[in-house]
């Protein structure tokens, strides 16, 4: 397991679509972040995370990677991210 993820764009069209966080506590807090060529996303790996079909003709290119850590307690370690949802 890991304790962040990140996704980095290479390509990213106008109308790619975007990369969707949800907390995975159940508070009903999402996220999107619609990417740009060269950005870099990372986040903690225990947030539910998804991209929906794309409406760009031209491909998205993107590589993604997860970073080893504890996991016993993912939120723990990554609370002074400061990511919001």
């Amino acid at each position: 397991n890991s304790a962040l993820s990140a996704v980095f764009y290479a390509s990213a069209p106008a109308q790619s679509a975007p990369i969707t966080f949800m907390d995975p506590r159940g508070t009903g807090n999402i996220h999107e972040h619609t990417p740009r060529q060269g950005s870099v996303v990372v986040f903690p790996s225990s947030l539910f995370h998804y991209i929906a079909t794309s409406k760009s003709e031209t491909k998205r290119i993107s590589f993604s990677c997860n970073f080893p850590g504890r996991t016993n307690d993912p939120w723990g370690e990554t609370s002074s991210l400061g990511l919001k949802l």
